[in-house]
């Protein structure tokens, strides 16, 4: 069974977009280059308070993930992101996928 993890956090109001944005689109390029067992990777931006995110990321399986989640592309990913973000604002629910359907495109 899938399993999906929704990342949802803030930007500091001082953070360097263009760096977290260059992190974002790496961090892109390493799960499109690898077989890292993502379904999908999706990132939203609230409109009403554009310095908050969701990463919606979908793995075919739980181990999948968490192979993923300390793998060398994602703490990459996380040293460059994460200092641009409050850390009292992420919240991390994992769930698993009971019904999916369509693609969509995106672009950072």
């Amino acid at each position: 069974m899938s399993v999906t993890v929704v990342n949802d956090w803030r930007f500091t109001e001082d953070a360097d977009l263009a760096e977290a944005f260059d992190a974002i689109r790496a961090y892109m390029a390493y799960l499109d280059q690898n077989d890292t067992g993502m379904e999908q990777s999706l990132w939203l931006r609230v409109r009403d308070d554009t310095l908050r995110y969701f990463h919606i990321a979908t793995y075919r399986t739980p181990e999948e993930l968490e192979t993923q989640m300390q793998s060398d592309g994602t703490e990459r990913f996380v040293e460059r992101l994460y200092p641009h973000i409050d850390p009292d604002s992420v919240v991390r629910p994992v769930g698993d996928v009971v019904a999916n359907v369509g693609t969509g495109p995106g672009d950072v």
